[in-house]
């Protein structure tokens, strides 16, 4: 059973969508036969296929609301009047270049895979002693170190953390995690989420 539910997973990740791209038309509105512009979209999956004529609501019900208007956003500036507009990538809102850009995003989430085996962050007060040459004296200086913990469940210390997490999925992602972190400091909190989790790894909340 954990064998087919590991399966199901990974078809999901291979299918997972990475751009948007809108086809603007216009239609007859039912006021005063009128016409009014309207769209289509289609979707670019990781594994390079692409699906027509999608519920564009539906396929982005997921991650937050602000990559989701972030895309759209996207589509609505770079879309002509009538026709169809590049591929979007999501959650950047940027056009990209289709099936290259697929294989571009492999290479970098291969290049960037230790990003994707975190599960957890944790935020600590570190104290130092920090020199300052125009008073000539030492005073202590507190900053906060940030750990991570992988699902093999080896940590790194003391980690630069928007490097660790350059292969987040959306950039809204590394935003949660970080506030969860500092929100509790010398909690663990979970990745993607930023909640604080009990000792048995579960969430707080």
């Amino acid at each position: 059973m954990k064998n087919r539910a590991a399966g199901s997973a990974e078809a999901l990740r291979d299918r997972e969508p990475r751009a948007f791209r809108a086809t603007a038309y216009y239609r007859r509105s039912r006021w005063r036969h009128r016409r009014e512009r309207a769209f289509s979209y289609d979707v670019l999956r990781s594994d390079g296929t692409v699906d027509q004529d999608i519920d564009l609501v539906k396929v982005m019900y997921r991650g937050s609301a602000a990559d989701f208007a972030v895309t759209e956003a996207g589509m609505m500036e770079h879309t002509p009047e009538t026709g169809t507009g590049p591929w979007i990538a999501d959650s950047y809102g940027m056009p990209v270049d289709g099936p290259d850009w697929i294989q571009f995003m492999a290479e970098e989430r291969e290049k960037h895979a230790r990003a994707k085996a975190v599960v957890a962050v944790r935020a600590t007060r570190v104290t130092e002693e920090h020199r300052t040459l125009i008073l000539r004296r030492i005073v202590p200086r507190t900053y906060l170190a940030f750990d991570v913990r992988y699902a093999d469940g080896t940590v790194r210390h003391d980690v630069n953390l928007d490097a660790e997490l350059k292969g987040a999925r959306y950039p809204a992602d590394l935003q949660a995690t970080e506030r969860g972190a500092r929100a509790a400091i010398g909690v663990w909190a979970d990745y993607p989420y930023g909640r604080p989790l009990r000792a048995d790894g579960s969430p707080d909340r």
